[in-house]
This record gives C-alpha cells, sequence and structure tokens, in this order.
C-alpha cells in the first residue's frame, strides 16, 4: 500500500489527542481551583464543587462544566465558594437543580403561572369603574423568594388602536400590607385592530420575597387618547426559585 501522508499525519494528530486524554484524565488530575496552565481539551476534576469541567479553548475562561454533583442540602451548595458562574448542582434535600448565576443561587427550571382572568372592558366602563381595570393572581411557592424574569400578555382591540389612541398595561405587586408597587408598563399601541396582540414582554429579573409579592395584579388603562374596547386574556409570569 502506498504511503499516504495525509493519513498518517491525522493518525499522529489523533495519538497526540489519544495521550493528552489520557493524561488529563478526571480522577488523575484534581484541585480545588483550576491547573494554572490551560490545554485544549483538557479534563479537571474540581474537588471543592464535586464536578468535572473540560476546557474549550485554551484559555482560563474556556472551562465548561460536564457533570452536575448532588449535595445533601441547599445550604450545603450555598456554602460553597469560588462558584463559577452558570455551575449547577443538586440539592436532595428539596430535590431541585439549582445554578449560580454570579450573584445568586436560582433553580435551573423556570415556573410559570398565569392571572388567569379574561376581561372585556370598554373606554366607558373603565371611566366609570376604575375597579373593573384590574385581574389578579396570587403567588406559588410562598417558602421561597422568587426572581421575576419575564411577564407576557395577549389582548385584542376591538377598534381604534394606534400610536394616539392606545391602552397601557402595568404589572403591579400587592405586599401582605396590600401596598401596591408598579413591576413594569408595556402597551398596545403597535396592535392592529381586531387581532389578538402580544404586547412587548417585560423582563423585570428582580428577587421578590414572600411578603412582597402577596400577589400581582395587571392594571388596564388609557396610555393615550380614546381606544377601543379591549379584551385581556390571561397573563403568564414566569419565574425561578432564589436558593
Amino acid at each position: 500500500m502506498a504511503f499516504n501522508q495525509q493519513v498518517y499525519e491525522q493518525q499522529q494528530q489523533q495519538r497526540a489527542i489519544d495521550r493528552l486524554q489520557a493524561i488529563e484524565r478526571p480522577g488523575m488530575r484534581a484541585g480545588t481551583a483550576y491547573p494554572a496552565t490551560q490545554v485544549i481539551n483538557q479534563r479537571w476534576l474540581r474537588t471543592d464543587l464535586r464536578a468535572e469541567f473540560i476546557n474549550i479553548d485554551g484559555t482560563g475562561t474556556g472551562w465548561r462544566q460536564l457533570s452536575v454533583p448532588s449535595f445533601d442540602t441547599l445550604a450545603q451548595i450555598k456554602a460553597l465558594t469560588s462558584v463559577p458562574t452558570d455551575f449547577r448542582a443538586f440539592a436532595l434535600d428539596v430535590h431541585f437543580e439549582w445554578y449560580y448565576d454570579g450573584t445568586r443561587w436560582l433553580t435551573s427550571h423556570e415556573y410559570t403561572y398565569p392571572v388567569v382572568h379574561f376581561v372585556t372592558q370598554t373606554a366607558a366602563s373603565v371611566t366609570a369603574n376604575p375597579s373593573n381595570a384590574v385581574v389578579q393572581t396570587s403567588r406559588q411557592h410562598t417558602d421561597y423568594s422568587i426572581y421575576l424574569t419575564r411577564a407576557e400578555f395577549t389582548v385584542l382591540v376591538a377598534t381604534t388602536n394606534n400610536g394616539t389612541n392606545y391602552w397601557t398595561l402595568t404589572l403591579n405587586r400587592q405586599d401582605s400590607t396590600n401596598a401596591q408597587t408598579a413591576i413594569g408598563t408595556t402597551n398596545t399601541s403597535l396592535a392592529t385592530v381586531g387581532v389578538l396582540y402580544e404586547p412587548p414582554p417585560l423582563t423585570p429579573n428582580i428577587v421578590l420575597t414572600s411578603a412582597q409579592a402577596y400577589n400581582f395584579q395587571v392594571n388596564y388603562t388609557f396610555g393615550a387618547g380614546a381606544p377601543g374596547a379591549i379584551s385581556v386574556y390571561p397573563a403568564h409570569l414566569f419565574y425561578r426559585l432564589v436558593g
């Protein structure tokens, strides 16, 4: 068989990779911090985090988590130090997977629940009875603080709606003393009349304790002019639990 230089070089490259991976096997190279010198495809066991990592580009920021360790309690996870952003770990006492966002521990799973009421209001009905212009829901998982990530809305404006005649939707939180605080607002100014419309979502990304978020309300008011009747469909809130 004739000698093939390209095949030979490919074989040599693969042997070099195999040797490197054999040297850098988890358990053989380990420590409570990453090594001072990084190599592409290098594997490292962070013994303090009980997790295996691989380096994808040979730099100090190229480490990526390969395994998700389990800890007996969430408290043990929260006590970890020198934790890289996006590190994940499973707590056996509460049966949740958590990740570190660089500031706090959050559940990997993002929960959602609806503000369930469906209402149709006209400008006249809201003006006559402002309390009609509210839909609300009680929050869930009151044993944890929550990290509110997103709020999405669906509406339908029957007739007049444009940049000078539109509705404003405000998401409020109500605390345990019944005081309301606005979280954010969006509006229907770009909606086409007679067509279901999803206004720009809210992305508050804020931590709320159980006392701060006793329930949530969506208030809708005239943003400008005299818009047509509005139908407000169930809104959806998205959140993660805070460890």
